[in-house]
């Protein structure tokens, strides 16, 4: 019968799996968990010594990243990884979706200020939202509000099924996480 248990580290650097939580990490390997690594960066801003012997964060990050698969190997760890790697494209759907919310809500924003009253004074640009406005609360043309809403409506759904819609699906496939 095999383990079905999975315990997932996740930590800041380098080193921190062998530091902090090696004897913790060695006891559930031992046990047959499937303890899976990943850390948040590749340790190429942890240098404490002389500052004219730092070898700058590209060779440190390459110098980290073997240690910690050296130590991985020892402990027993599956595939360390980094966070650019797992987390990031995991949120992606959701980043698209965010997108989606704050492109309506920008639009929104951008429709009601074409057409301001203040102080008696009228301020406008060309646009559907002053068309709008103009047709609703000056001229009362109700076929203009029909069909600057039409208008509005056609819009955002093309928007959504030609750009939208096909980010979306193309990320949801692509970084689709399952364990």
């Amino acid at each position: 019968m095999t383990n079905e248990l999975r315990l997932m580290l996740v930590l800041a650097h380098p080193d921190d799996e062998s530091l902090g939580n090696g004897g913790m990490v060695a006891k559930y390997v031992a046990e047959g968990v499937d303890v899976h690594l990943v850390t948040a960066t590749r340790g190429e801003r942890g240098w404490f010594g002389p500052e004219d012997e730092n070898p700058g964060p590209e060779e440190l990050g390459r110098i980290r990243e073997e240690e910690l698969l050296e130590a991985a190997a020892v402990l027993g760890l599956t595939g360390p990884r980094y966070m650019a790697r797992v987390f990031v494209p995991a949120i992606l759907p959701s980043l698209v979706t965010g997108c989606v919310t704050a492109w309506g809500a920008g639009w929104n924003a951008m429709i009601l200020c074409e057409y301001l009253e203040a102080d008696g004074r009228v301020l406008s640009v060309r646009g559907i939202g002053a068309t709008l406005a103009r047709a609703t609360y000056v001229s009362g043309d109700m076929q203009v509000v029909a069909a600057s809403l039409a208008s509005m409506v056609l819009l955002i759904v093309l928007v959504n099924r030609l750009f939208w819609d096909p980010l979306y699906l193309r990320v949801a496939a692509r970084y689709r996480m399952e364990l």
